[in-house]
């Protein structure tokens, strides 16, 4: 077999072991399984190719989005409080969620000054669901929800 890159097959060669690894993570279950190269590399790989094809047959389908994170502040996996400084340098603060939908980022933005802190927070959490709902059903059902309407004010 040509020597190209397999998911979730690595060659793996340390202290005196040449052979293939496979791997699989499902629900934060790992399953891993060294196949040696004791006669051939060629038939290490096709069993370590075999194993991992039967596992993925066995195993339910992997889930891509996450319930917590460590480093989220906010509480709500995609949705943060962004701090920037414009250019004129004032300081601004945002919630704003992304979304990947068919393979392509989403993002929406929600000022805090506009909004106060509290409202922009929801606003950020019920496009991030809402998304999310449109990623796991497969395909996007339009466009992320609508702005408010208000009026914006002339600054002079």
């Amino acid at each position: 077999m040509p020597r190209e890159r397999y998911r979730n097959v690595q060659r793996y060669e340390h202290n005196y072991f040449h052979g293939w690894v496979a791997s699989l993570t499902r629900r934060g279950e790992r399953y891993v399984r060294y196949f040696p190269d004791k006669r051939s590399s060629d038939a290490a790989l096709r069993r370590a190719l075999a194993w991992r094809d039967a596992l993925i047959r066995k195993l339910p389908p992997p889930v891509k989005v996450r319930t917590t994170w460590p480093y989220n502040k906010t509480g709500v996996i995609g949705v943060a409080l962004i701090e920037d400084r414009t250019r004129s340098g004032t300081m601004v603060k945002r919630y704003a969620t992304w979304v990947d939908v068919d393979g392509h980022d989403r993002k929406r933005s929600f000022s805090a000054a506009k909004y106060g802190l509290r409202k922009a927070r929801s606003m950020a959490i019920a496009a991030r669901h809402q998304g999310v709902a449109e990623m796991m059903a497969g395909r996007p059902k339009g466009p992320l929800p609508p702005r408010p309407a208000t009026r914006r004010r002339r600054t002079r």
